[in-house]
């Protein structure tokens, strides 16, 4: 069923497959869409990808960007296949991959986000035990927690973790590094540890009022809706960020009743960060989007009653590098009943204060670009928390 012969194609490196960070063979599994054969395409995706399902529905396709099929319009969408191959196949894969013998070594993985399943899958898979660690309730990271349901059905991820769990990892959550078991403990305990504990937390900007009730973060607000906390929009809702998390945030605040939502960002359309199929969802659902517009102080005695904003001449300056201007004579005020701060993710790195071989001064954890070693032997990082907010793809590729 699956024999086939080697042709020409193979021999070359497609651009879509160059594209992709986790080296997907992309040819050969819409080859085997199209012939009909679903497991085979399955099986494909599965040589490179431990969360198909979740790429099928959630990736933001790097691939497509690159389609030769560009130049006579449209590019061949690559996703929507990949999830008809998901959608149709089975799990014959699995027949094809058995796991090597045990080594007797143990791995820990801290933080259960893409970076750190993908590398508890191939871990587990060449004969380690592997225990992963994370702070949440269930296995997933941003994939469960920031990304919105309506993009990435809880039960189409919980199929790829499951997948994953089979191969005999151990999930530990509800369990904080540093709080509930130390760095020192870990390092006894096994012989090699991955770190991949993501970007899970909001950027802090200095806005005057941002103290006032009525405001929220917008990763934060995302991981409590994931957690299932629920939230009163009643009124006006204002976001102020231009990326992809702005967009969901957006969006969420209209499936939880907000009768009004608007969306303000520094850069100009063509700007922005966020994909524009994401931009143009948001506005078929009723968000209005407004660009170049920079917060100067939000309004409100105790509680928000508006925003008030100053038109951003230029995002960035003539290297390129982030340096907003502002044009102080045209400004504006917007009332609101609710402001929800959208502008970046930052990685909680206080359990790393003890670790003096590695260099966490940036934000990040520094790694050696080839095996991503940090700076204590047997201590590897990937994922957010070395590249910043990034992509589930871009963590894939970190953890295999």
């Amino acid at each position: 069923m699956f024999e086939r012969r080697v042709t020409i194609e193979d021999l070359v490196i497609p651009r879509c497959t160059e594209a992709c960070p986790a080296g997907v063979d992309v040819p050969r599994y819409i080859r085997a869409v199209k012939d009909g054969e679903f497991d085979e395409a399955v099986s494909v995706l599965r040589e490179k990808l431990p969360l198909p399902t979740v790429c099928a529905d959630a990736c933001f396709a790097p691939c497509e960007e690159v389609c030769a099929y560009k130049q006579f319009g449209e590019p061949i969408a690559i996703r929507a296949i990949k999830r008809a191959a998901m959608d149709k196949g089975g799990d014959a894969w699995k027949e094809r991959k058995k796991p090597a013998d045990k080594t007797g070594k143990k791995a820990a993985v801290v933080g259960a986000g893409p970076a750190g399943l993908t590398a508890a899958y191939y871990l587990a898979s060449k004969g380690h035990e592997v225990a992963v660690f994370d702070a949440f309730p269930k296995p997933g990271g941003m994939m469960r927690y920031g990304i919105p349901n309506y993009r990435l059905p809880e039960e189409r991820l919980d199929k790829d973790i499951d997948d994953i769990l089979e191969w005999g990892v151990t999930y530990k959550g509800n369990t904080t590094i540093g709080k509930d078991i130390t760095m020192d403990q870990l390092k006894k305990d096994f012989n090699a540890i991955f770190i991949a504990s993501g970007a899970n937390g909001s950027t802090r900007i200095s806005l005057d009022g941002s103290e006032k009730k009525g405001v929220l973060w917008g990763w934060d607000f995302l991981r409590d809706v994931g957690l299932g906390k629920t939230f009163d929009f009643s009124g006006d809702v204002i976001v102020i960020g231009g990326g992809n998390v702005a967009i969901d945030v957006a969006l969420t605040a209209k499936r939880m009743g907000a009768a009004n939502v608007q969306l303000f960002c520094l850069e100009k359309r063509e700007e922005m960060p966020a994909h524009e199929w994401e931009i143009a969802r948001a506005e078929e659902e009723g968000v209005i989007i407004n660009n170049a517009w920079g917060p100067k102080k939000i309004l409100g005695e105790k509680a928000v009653t508006g925003l008030g904003l100053i038109k951003c001449a230029s995002v960035f300056d003539n290297a390129g590098n982030f340096n907003p201007t502002y044009d102080e004579e045209i400004t504006n005020k917007v009332s609101a009943n609710h402001i929800i701060l959208a502008v970046g993710q930052a990685a909680d790195l206080g359990f790393m204060k003890q670790e003096k071989n590695i260099n966490t001064s940036g934000g990040r954890i520094e790694v050696e670009e080839t095996g991503l070693a940090t700076g204590e032997k047997g201590v590897f990082a990937g994922g957010d928390v070395v590249s910043g907010s990034d992509s589930i793809i871009g963590a894939i590729a970190h953890g295999r």
